[in-house]
């Protein structure tokens, strides 16, 4: 699957990397990790390729969510959490760089 034109970030306008959207919302923003981080204030510093970071509440654990936004899969006419839609959709969203 190509990346979609508008799969790109609401806030700096970051194109062809891993995207993530607030959870249960139902206006949805997309953002780079970067700009998630500042928008609920957690640091993604060690961020790596398959988007999992340090958990800032559970010591040792990593996790691919970022506050309160979680991975964006684009899915017709919305963008899905990864853990709702196909496994090829998945490996979409893995394979995307998770920085430019």
């Amino acid at each position: 699957m190509d990346v979609p034109e508008n799969y790109t970030c609401a806030d700096c306008g970051k194109h062809g990397l891993k995207l993530w959207r607030e959870y249960q919302s139902f206006k949805i923003y997309l953002r780079c990790c970067d700009c998630a981080a500042v928008d609920q204030k957690v640091s993604v510093l060690d961020i790596d390729a398959d988007g999992m970071r340090s958990h800032e509440d559970y010591p040792g654990a990593r996790t691919d969510q970022i506050g309160s936004y979680i991975p964006a899969v684009p899915s017709e006419n919305t963008y899905w959490g990864y853990t709702s839609t196909p496994q090829v959709s998945v490996e979409w969203w893995k394979a995307l760089p998770t920085r430019l």
